[in-house]
């Protein structure tokens, strides 16, 4: 069932507002907020293959054991290799 709410907009955001319904792209700015919301949702939520994916490398991430490095020696050689590339 919906739910009514309100919203406010600054001037230049209900201008932008009514220019995507007067384009004919929205037949109403609810019918944008609710394609901006699930753009949104589409954007964050992860897909079942998504999950499927992450879920495979913990496995394997799990499986692989323990390493003999500690994690002040990782971060070292993490940061040495981000130098060599140039990314620090």
């Amino acid at each position: 069932m919906p739910v009514k709410t309100t919203l406010t907009f600054s001037q230049s955001d209900r201008a932008h507002l009514d220019n995507m319904v007067a384009s004919g792209r929205y037949v109403s700015i609810s019918d944008y907020v609710r394609n901006l919301i699930r753009m949104d949702r589409a954007r964050y939520e992860e897909t079942p293959e998504e999950i499927a994916a992450i879920r495979e490398k913990l496995i394997r991430a799990e499986q692989s054991g323990t390493v003999a490095r500690s994690p002040e020696q990782i971060l070292r050689d993490i940061k040495t290799r981000a130098r060599a590339d140039g990314i620090i």
